[in-house]
């Protein structure tokens, strides 16, 4: 606003944007890689990640889905191959491989 003030949020928050935002501030980037136990992304899958745990996507890139139990799922969020950290939890997600005809395949590692 011009005078510089916040101004109010909304008085009802849509349940859907409860979910896109848990998602982007939930999971980000890490620092470390996580290598073990890696499986092509051939199709979605679910996945539970709890505070801390990792998770990295290897080869191209992927969309990902939170699943809250008592909201409607986020948007389809995008992500680029990177190791990611779970920062609250638990959070359930659908993790598949984006769809491209440039795609080469997708990797996923617990």
């Amino acid at each position: 606003v011009p005078s510089g003030r916040i101004p109010e949020p909304p008085a009802h928050t849509p349940a859907a944007s409860v979910a896109n935002v848990t998602l982007a501030l939930a999971l980000a980037p890490a620092n470390t890689r996580q290598s073990t136990h890696c499986e092509a992304l051939l199709r979605p899958v679910l996945r539970t990640l709890d505070k801390g745990e990792r998770l990295t996507l290897r080869g191209s890139n992927a969309t990902v889905v939170y699943l809250p139990d008592r909201y409607p799922a986020s948007a389809p969020k995008r992500i680029a191959p990177a190791t990611f950290v779970a920062l609250a939890g638990p959070l359930r997600l659908r993790i598949a491989p984006a769809r491209s005809s440039a795609n080469p395949g997708t990797t996923h590692c617990r």
